[in-house]
């Protein structure tokens, strides 16, 4: 009778003899990706490029799914490796993983994010943006603001 006395440890992650769903992954390895603008505007697309390209990006069945969360929600309809300005908003954290894959082989995800700046204020509602980075020089007043008529009364009413 013959019995099995040492057992050989075996990974379950990939067996490429055994699994061929497994083939290749060693050549999806290596994906490192970036997002840009580095320091978006809020009128910016967010674009993500691979910064690091895995032995497999060449090979015609190679692709990259993405999965783009906003404050960490998973945006499910933004499928694609940007994501337009209109859908952004000032202060929101956006991130991106994305998966590298190879027929049926994934491989190990890759990530960036952002966070977009404030979105600017119209505190006296004149329709001019104040603040460090508006263009309205008095955001208390709506009668002063670029373009507003200068009046003879000892203040610049236009900026």
């Amino acid at each position: 009778m013959f019995r099995l006395r040492a057992a050989i440890p075996l990974s379950l992650a990939c067996l490429s003899l055994l699994l061929p769903a497994c083939q290749g992954q060693d050549r999806l390895e290596g994906l490192s990706v970036i997002m840009t603008p580095f320091e978006p505007d809020l009128d910016d697309d967010l674009v993500v490029e691979m910064g690091s390209r895995p032995d497999a990006a060449d090979d015609p069945d190679f692709l990259l799914s993405y999965r783009w969360f906003q404050d960490d929600e998973l945006q499910g309809e933004i499928t694609g490796d940007r994501v337009t300005a209109e859908l952004t908003g000032g202060g929101e954290v956006w991130r991106v993983v994305v998966t590298p894959q190879l027929g049926v082989t994934q491989g190990t995800s890759a990530e960036a994010s952002v966070t977009l700046p404030p979105a600017p204020t119209d505190v006296d509602g004149d329709g001019y943006d104040g603040g460090d980075e508006g263009e309205d020089c008095d955001d208390d007043d709506p009668l002063i603001h670029p373009g507003a008529a200068e009046l003879c009364n000892d203040l610049d009413d236009d900026c």
